[in-house]
């Protein structure tokens, strides 16, 4: 499917404008544009969810905007905007599980993703990776991924939060949604670590920068001259 060109940013670029979200809905509706990319990707024929079967094709794109209103927000589902002749916040959570169980909203990040990269509007080979403690989860750590140019996510990994975020950098990359990995990886000082350095340029020829630690003990070399 080859997507018509799009202006960057604002109603009219690749996803809606998020950074203007109200109590309503609306501000999270998808222009016809956003709606031609998403639609092909997203199945609505499932026999029965709870006795629900298949929703009228004009709700599929009511359902999908408010599913982005309630991600984008953080609010629980009832407490959705009710719209009379709308579909309920239980129809849209029960196609949001079953969306995210069939892999659907991986599909759609992979297929945008490596079109916002074929375009040039995020840079693949240079990106940004963190870890940070999940909220909503206790005992969780959320590992993540984003391009340095648009700050666009293209990798997420939950992991238990015992091991240390240095040793789920592999792990991280192998769950990116886009096709091409990044050739420099920059991260915080809890990042710096020769062993890896020298694993990720050797296996996967990817440069991880990240400052130095004060307290990093100096390299041993051997007769060569190569770390030991």
């Amino acid at each position: 499917m080859r997507i018509p060109p799009l202006k960057k940013g604002g109603q009219g670029g690749f996803f809606p404008n998020l950074s203007l979200l109200g109590s309503d809905t609306k501000d999270m509706e998808l222009n016809d544009r956003q709606w031609a990319m998403i639609e092909p990707l997203i199945p609505v024929w499932k026999p029965a969810i709870n006795g629900s079967g298949r929703p009228p094709p004009y709700q599929v794109r009511t359902i999908l905007e408010k599913i982005l209103w309630v991600c984008r927000s953080g609010a629980r589902w009832k407490d959705l905007p009710r719209v009379e002749g709308e579909p309920s916040y239980q129809t849209c959570h029960r196609w949001f599980q079953y969306w995210n169980g069939e892999g659907i909203w991986l599909h759609i990040l992979s297929v945008l993703g490596n079109e916002l990269g074929y375009r040039g509007i995020i840079e693949p080979k240079r990106q940004i990776i963190d870890g940070s403690f999940g909220a909503a989860k206790k005992g969780t750590k959320i590992m993540a991924m984003v391009d340095q140019k648009e700050g666009l996510p293209t990798s997420v990994l939950i992991e238990s939060a015992s091991p240390h975020k240095v040793t789920l950098v592999e792990a991280t990359l192998d769950e990116s949604f886009i096709e091409q990995e990044p050739t420099d990886l920059l991260g915080d000082k809890g990042f710096d670590s020769n062993n890896l350095d020298d694993k990720l340029y050797c296996e996967r020829g990817l440069e991880l920068i990240a400052p130095e630690r004060r307290n990093k003990k100096e390299r041993r070399h051997d007769a060569s001259g190569l770390p030991g």
